[in-house]
């Protein structure tokens, strides 16, 4: 009898720890709240709906992405807070003033203005070169000088066009699995950033049963694209993994960092980690692990299943 567990994310919670004291502000999406600690490093790459934590190539999905304005790189507020540690409770922000304080305990309080370039932090009063601003109904922060204030290092990469911020005193992050991630990715219609088929993490075309659609990645990652062949009973994706000691198809650990990558992409980062911490469990291409059935915060099913690779089978409703 195959083993049943559904996981229910209810969204309701995550509205309630979204923040409702300003339009600017309450329109950030829920994002990931940050948890009081600092960052290993945080990267906001310009143009990119996600930034990356730590040296993680999983990606947290963003609504809005950073962008350029005055040779300054801005963030949405939201994400940029909870990137460096801020909670969000600790982010307020009052309509008529315009003033923005970020107060996590341990951290210094931080006070802006929309409009203005003064920025007061642990009481101390400084002069930016740039303002914060609203742009599309949302509040963006000038990254540079807001990670500053919180304690980080911030180093602007002009080659990949991304921002890094780490813990001022330590040494400079190695960002390069970031780098990996963003290069040959591509978003697709349906709503997951894949591999791009053509790209160069792909190693070969498979033929996965009935499919015509399936690529298999130099990692070890098979990707079946049903919903391009109309959603065969149901399916929308299905990532096949192969286990590192598979003798006649072996892959490696990065093809599950991949796969949690596409899950994130659609599905966030906390339902991600919770699908592929079972997936990681299957550990040989000997084992065989029961079904285990998961619901997305969006309602869709997602089935983990093990026997001579992990399958994440992936559906439509």
């Amino acid at each position: 009898m195959l083993m049943r567990k559904l996981t229910i994310l209810l969204t309701g919670l995550l509205l309630a720890l979204s923040i409702s004291t300003a339009p600017a502000v309450a329109q950030e999406g829920a994002g990931v709240q940050g948890d009081g600690n600092p960052a290993k490093s945080a990267v906001f790459a310009v143009g990119i709906k996600e930034y990356f934590l730590g040296n993680s190539p999983v990606g947290v999905k963003i609504d809005a992405a950073p962008f350029v304005a005055s040779g300054r790189t801005y963030v949405p507020l939201r994400y940029l807070a909870n990137a460096l540690g801020v909670e969000d409770r600790y982010i307020t922000w009052d309509a008529k003033s315009g003033l923005i304080t970020l107060s996590q305990p341990g951290h210094p309080a931080i006070e802006l203005s929309i409009g203005s370039k003064r920025i007061k932090t642990g009481g101390q009063a400084g002069q930016m070169d740039v303002a914060p601003l609203v742009r599309n109904g949302r509040t963006y922060l000038p990254a540079r000088w807001v990670a500053e204030a919180l304690g980080y290092q911030v180093e602007w990469d002009r080659s990949r066009n991304w921002v890094v911020c780490w813990p001022r005193g330590e040494s400079k992050p190695d960002v390069n699995r970031i780098s990996q991630s963003l290069r040959g990715w591509k978003w697709t219609e349906v709503g997951y950033k894949l591999p791009d088929p053509q790209g160069e993490l792909i190693d070969r075309e498979e033929s996965r049963g009935l499919m015509d659609q399936a690529y298999r990645t130099r990692a070890g990652l098979t990707m079946a694209f049903y919903y391009k062949l109309g959603y065969i009973d149901n399916r929308e994706l299905a990532l096949y993994i192969s286990l590192p000691d598979d003798p006649y198809n072996p892959g490696t650990l990065e093809a599950f960092d991949q796969a949690e990558a596409i899950l994130a992409s659609k599905f966030g980062t906390r339902f991600a980690s919770e699908v592929m911490s079972c997936a990681r469990q299957h550990k040989s291409w000997r084992d065989s692990t029961p079904a285990t059935f998961f619901m997305a915060p969006n309602g869709q099913k997602v089935r983990v299943h093990g026997s001579d690779s992990i399958e994440i089978m992936i559906y439509k409703s």
